[in-house]
């Protein structure tokens, strides 16, 4: 049975921050970075780190408030104190962080960054900034304002048609920005993923799970 862990780690700049460590009982060669939505380290993040463990992957989850308010844990209601504390979050900050997690991750071998609402937005940010060998998008939202640089490596995203904070004419213009990217979307709204929401949609998050493990799958294999 895999196990997780809440340790600290340090970015170059000598920050320390909190991260989930979480090892498979089978392990692949690669690893696997979540990035969180705008609530902290939540259960639906520490779910989403066993998921990728159980496939077997060495994953990881950052807190990426800790700079700001360190240990943050929002419900789901608290949406307004979230945007707060991203709206503080340095892009500069996060990206060292991610940088020192991402370190840690090849260790193992091959790295994907996998990220949700916010981190979704951030793992396209990551992945057009450093050396990533695969990006998977969760409905990040701001994207389309915020297209360049592109990502560098292979990326997959999945979109709802009924997301009323992602529309799909800014999809289509992500999809524009990024061709030959791989883009599914799915009769959902937002957040359609996070089964602690009321927008959850079962459907569309075992089969947007599965296509992101096929995925991996193609570009984590040695």
């Amino acid at each position: 049975m895999a196990y997780s862990k809440l340790i600290q780690i340090m970015a170059q700049d000598g920050f320390e921050f909190d991260l989930i460590s979480q090892t498979p009982k089978v392990p692949k060669p690669a690893a696997v970075i979540i990035l969180q939505e705008i609530f902290g380290l939540t259960d639906h993040i520490h779910s989403l780190v066993s998921q990728f463990a159980d496939a077997g992957y060495h994953t990881f989850a950052p807190a990426l408030f800790d700079r700001v308010k360190k240990g943050t844990i929002l419900p789901y209601d608290q949406i307004e104190t979230g945007r707060e504390i991203m709206l503080k979050s340095s892009r500069e900050h996060m990206l060292l962080d991610i940088a020192a997690t991402c370190h840690m991750a090849r260790e193992y071998g091959k790295v994907a960054v996998i990220g949700y609402c916010w981190g979704g937005l951030v793992a396209y940010q990551a992945a057009g900034h450093m050396t990533m060998d695969c990006m998977v998008s969760f409905y990040g939202g701001r994207i389309s304002q915020q297209l360049h640089p592109t990502p560098r490596c292979p990326s997959q995203f999945h979109f709802g048609d009924a997301d009323s904070m992602i529309p799909l004419p800014e999809v289509e213009k992500i999809k524009t920005t990024n061709p030959g990217q791989e883009f599914y979307i799915y009769p959902a709204g937002h957040a359609f993923n996070c089964n602690d929401r009321p927008s959850y949609n079962a459907a569309a998050a075992n089969l947007s799970h599965d296509r992101t493990l096929s995925f991996l799958q193609q570009h984590l294999a040695n």
